[in-house]
């Protein structure tokens, strides 16, 4: 078959499987109040530890308390989540009102306790079917004597609340009279904290730091060369049709695998998946399988003549330098997304719009009592999907459409792809979209894929560890 219709087949191919990709996360996908639910609880777990964080700061230094208004914040943002989302939801959010109420000397825990008992017992799973009556006797009511302690204390693991596990522990050492072990409990809650905020301010120095750089490229002749890279690469002449067909090739075979892989993982019972460290066992080992196996079309349909992984961008020669790149180009992408986001988050919200996260952040969640799990999570979107993303991405889709469309559009195209397929609704998509598009350019400028990959592992490295310090225990 000639290399033309060869490279038109594979473009439908893609076209279709794209589609077919883009139709089942919107069908798998979240509801507005579900996603408004997942942001709530977010900002108070984030405000409770600052507020945790703040009390012993001002305990340790005196001055005005920074603690009172971010437990307000707390509050107010549990409440909000406690009236969205699914049942669940709800009973995430709940729980944690519950447990702050008490733990801060609030009124109506008592309340918010009636509440969670309101919602059906199968739709607060996997809590355990006495959870309500469990954390009446922890939170309300008398002092807990000295029998009725080591039950309690024992069956804390069961409520699988993450970090708030340590405020529940401290609340019921606090009411069974052992100061000293609330105190403890507390202060591995604080040191949690205290990691959590570390990460916030190190994260603000990395904007600081993106800030410096968009000044330095804007008030040098940097930014004229860079123009000027992009103008050149654009203009470029297309890639052979052979070459460009088994670029194409490669990528629908990619679309292909990951739908053929995820659709036996999701259908079949397979043991592996019990439990977040087996679940995250079963995706890496899913995502390498989907990478062996498109390597093999590839290999394939490149035969002796096909370019290679060196010639498409993985090249030994400034290695560093190319690392460097990538690093300010991260540095770059921060600020951007921060002016471009934040006010269209707002507008998302007076609209309505509904927005979702990463399902990689429930899977945090869920493992946060699992260390194995959340290494092995860091590991596949820190190192396999830089790598693999910006191979199929920037490597092969990018290349084979900036010969038939031109440059520009060519990059806009393939950064629309690489949004559609991430899990992600509303403001999620717009993110990963101009990820992808200031990812591509790199690409363009560099002609590597070291120093998109390199930004592309930062970026996810960053979000990852943020996640990881605002929900781990």
């Amino acid at each position: 078959m000639a290399p033309e219709r060869r490279s038109l087949l594979f473009g439908l191919a893609i076209a279709l499987l794209v589609a077919l990709t883009i139709g089942l996360n919107v069908a798998s996908s979240k509801s507005a109040s579900s996603a408004t639910s997942d942001q709530a609880l977010v900002g108070a777990v984030l405000s409770t530890k600052i507020a945790l964080w703040g009390r012993e700061l001002s305990a340790a230094a005196p001055g005005p308390d920074v603690s009172a208004g971010y437990e307000e914040m707390a509050l107010t943002s549990l409440e909000q989540a406690a009236n969205a989302g699914t049942p669940n939801e709800r009973a995430k959010a709940l729980r944690r009102l519950a447990i702050l109420r008490s733990s801060w000397d609030r009124p109506n825990a008592e309340e918010a306790l009636g509440r969670l008992a309101a919602i059906d017992a199968n739709d607060r799973l996997p809590a355990p079917a006495d959870e309500v009556d469990l954390l009446r006797s922890i939170l309300v009511g008398g002092p807990i004597s000295a029998a009725e302690r080591p039950p309690l204390e024992a069956r804390l693991g069961e409520l699988s609340l993450g970090w708030f596990d340590h405020l529940l522990r401290a609340r019921l050492l606090r009411r069974s009279g052992d100061d000293a072990g609330a105190e403890e409990a507390l202060s591995e809650a604080r040191a949690q904290a205290t990691v959590t905020v570390l990460a916030m301010f190190a994260f603000g120095g990395a904007l600081l730091g993106g800030g410096i750089a968009w000044l330095v490229v804007l008030a040098t002749g940097t930014r004229r060369r860079v123009l000027d890279g992009l103008r050149a690469g654009f203009r470029r002449p297309p890639l052979p049709p052979a070459t460009r067909a088994v670029l194409l090739g490669t990528f629908a075979s990619y679309l292909g695998w990951s739908l053929v892989v995820w659709t036996l993982v999701r259908r079949l019972p397979l043991p592996l998946a019990e439990g977040p460290t087996g679940r995250a066992a079963l995706l890496v080992a899913s995502e390498v399988l989907i990478a062996a196996l498109t390597y093999g079309v590839f290999r394939a349909l490149r035969g002796r003549e096909g370019p290679h992984l060196a010639e498409m961008g993985f090249r030994r020669a400034n290695l560093l330098a190319d690392v460097g790149t990538g690093v300010v180009a991260y540095l770059l992408l921060l600020p951007l997304l921060l002016v471009v986001i934040v006010p269209l988050a707002a507008l998302f919200e007076r609209l309505g719009i509904p927005s979702q996260s990463h399902p990689i952040v429930d899977a945090i969640q869920a493992g946060a009592d699992a260390p194995l799990s959340l290494v092995l999570l860091f590991v596949v979107a820190a190192v396999q999907a830089p790598l693999v993303e910006e191979t199929l991405f920037r490597g092969t889709l990018y290349p084979a459409l900036r010969g038939r469309v031109g440059g520009l559009a060519a990059a806009l195209l393939a950064s629309f792809v690489f949004a559609a397929l991430h899990p992600q609704l509303g403001l999620g998509l717009l993110g990963v979209f101009l990820i992808g598009f200031i990812l591509t350019l790199v690409y363009e400028l560099t002609g590597s894929l070291v120093a998109s990959a390199t930004a592309h592992a930062l970026n996810n490295a960053v979000l990852l560890a943020i996640a990881m310090a605002l929900f781990s225990k």
